[in-house]
């Protein structure tokens, strides 16, 4: 299929018709946030110790075999060198990192500076009124972040069409949870058993969520018969029995 069409312009001012090119490039905001992984090399203390041995231990007779031809020696020396150095360091392929802190802002970015120096400058100096005043500019400054991340978060949920996917991206993000890091649940431990049937666990939660059930229920029950036989005034039942849900 082709990505592209034409068709004549009649323009009315001469004989010869323009020509206009149409282009079909796809939708454009499908793929705004895709971005290409990054290719790099792979270079660890690992694979530098595998470089530096295998050039150690290459012989290099095909340099000294030309021994008035420079060229020849240079070309011979640089395919040797490019050979190990490709194979000790091979391309991978890494996502390329994307920031969330979009609520940064270059007042902030300054103000971290300042922090920094004013740090520096405490760490080595016994000054009282110095390091009062870096509690003080660093407590003013945790109070900026903070209301700086509520306000982009706030205006993250308000032009959001979905406030509750919205809501858990935000909840992960500040929280450092990766989905990735955790797999199905193929098991579940029950008192000194494993069960892998699913069946079987979900009539293990079943039975607890029943338990608990019962157990709010007899609550209740033994509340009522032991503490409220002798009270009248239903705002003291009313209390008592809240103070003994919560116990």
């Amino acid at each position: 299929m082709r990505r592209y069409t034409t068709c004549p312009v009649v323009n009315g001012l001469s004989d010869h018709d323009a020509q206009m090119l149409e282009l079909h490039i796809g939708n454009l905001k499908k793929n705004k946030h895709k971005h290409k992984p990054l290719v790099i090399r792979k270079i660890n203390s690992n694979t530098i110790h595998k470089f530096k041995d295998k050039m150690s231990n290459e012989l290099w007779q095909g340099v000294f075999e030309h021994d008035d031809d420079v060229s020849s020696i240079f070309n011979s020396f640089l395919n040797v060198y490019l050979q190990i150095f490709y194979s000790c360091f091979p391309k991978i392929s890494v996502s390329r990192a994307t920031s969330n802190n979009q609520w940064i802002s270059k007042g902030i970015i300054n103000s971290c500076k300042q922090k920094k120096d004013l740090f520096m400058l405490t760490r080595n100096n016994n000054n009282i009124q110095l390091k009062e005043y870096y509690k003080k500019y660093s407590k003013i400054l945790s109070q900026v972040v903070r209301t700086a991340k509520i306000l982009h978060h706030n205006r993250l949920i308000i032009k959001s069409n979905n406030t509750i996917k919205t809501t858990w991206i935000i909840i992960k993000s500040e929280t450092g949870w990766n989905d990735d890091e955790y797999d199905d649940i193929n098991a579940l431990n029950s008192d000194t058993e494993q069960n892998k049937n699913n069946s079987v666990n979900a009539e293990i939660f079943n039975k607890l969520f029943l338990m608990v059930a019962n157990n709010i229920a007899c609550k209740i029950k033994g509340s009522n018969e032991q503490n409220f036989s002798d009270t009248k005034d239903p705002l003291s039942c009313l209390k008592h029995l809240i103070v003994h849900l919560l116990i």
